[in-house]
């Protein structure tokens, strides 16, 4: 099976695992159980929302969230409509997030953080191509480019089978060169490499919570690593990971 783009990697999975448990998080005094089709269903709600707005193709969205579920699903969603994802720390200042926002001509801001968003709201005139401001929480604020993501769900699930011809379109032709992700300097600006001048796109970015990160770009293949990972069949699993081994070999020969 082909899985050269996160769309392709999430349809796989959710054939493979279906009804499968996938996340548990807390609701009230138990535990919510989230399966591979519960979260599928979350993604296209939000991405029929986008699209239904004009959210499209190459189109940037910035996310300044924790690492919640609909957070993720949100960026699998931006995936899935071949838009570009714009990930900015919680404790960034406001004027990195304006400065983002308006050299990336960013069409959509999501926000987690109640206090931040009020700041974001009274500096709306600073900010250039925002159409629509989606906070997670349930802060009641009325004003016409701020929606809550309660509504973001329940408006997609509502679109969701007009659009779902085209959503699959869309999907389908992102291609594996097609802009993920831009990560961005202090001023706001998208890093470049310096040999080819391209947008950097590192393959993970881990955060630590006192505002360090480390940018992990390899260059090895990790198909066979992704399939020995989600594998639960054991033969499976050493064949898998033979193939990752084996891979890593022949870029270590390679160079």
């Amino acid at each position: 099976m082909s899985e050269n783009t996160i769309p392709e990697l999430v349809a796989n999975r959710l054939k493979e695992h279906g009804t499968r448990l996938l996340f548990q998080r807390r609701d009230g005094w138990s535990w919510k159980q989230i399966t591979w089709l519960d979260f599928d269903r979350e993604v296209k709600n939000i991405a029929s929302f986008l699209m239904d707005g004009g959210f499209k193709t190459g189109d940037s969205a910035i996310i300044v969230s924790s690492n919640s579920l609909d957070a993720i699903a949100t960026e699998i969603a931006i995936y899935h409509l071949g838009g570009v994802l714009v990930p900015l720390s919680q404790k960034e200042d406001l004027d990195k997030i304006k400065e983002v926002a308006n050299n990336l001509k960013t069409k959509i801001i999501f926000i987690e953080d109640d206090t931040l968003l009020n700041s974001v709201v009274d500096s709306l005139n600073d900010i250039k191509n925002v159409e629509k401001i989606i906070f997670y929480t349930d802060v009641r604020i009325k004003h016409e480019q701020i929606t809550n993501f309660k509504m973001v769900l329940k408006s997609g699930l509502m679109k969701r089978k007009k659009l779902h011809d085209e959503l699959i379109k869309v999907s389908q032709s992102i291609g594996p060169d097609s802009v993920a992700a831009i990560f961005t300097d202090a001023e706001g600006n998208a890093l470049r490499s310096d040999s080819e001048n391209k947008k950097m796109r590192p393959d993970a970015v881990i955060k630590y919570p006192d505002k360090r990160s480390i940018i992990i770009d390899s260059k090895v293949s990790l198909n066979a690593f992704t399939r020995f990972s989600s594998s639960t069949d054991v033969e499976e699993q050493k064949t898998e990971l033979g193939a990752h081994v084996q891979s890593v070999k022949n870029h270590k020969n390679a160079e």
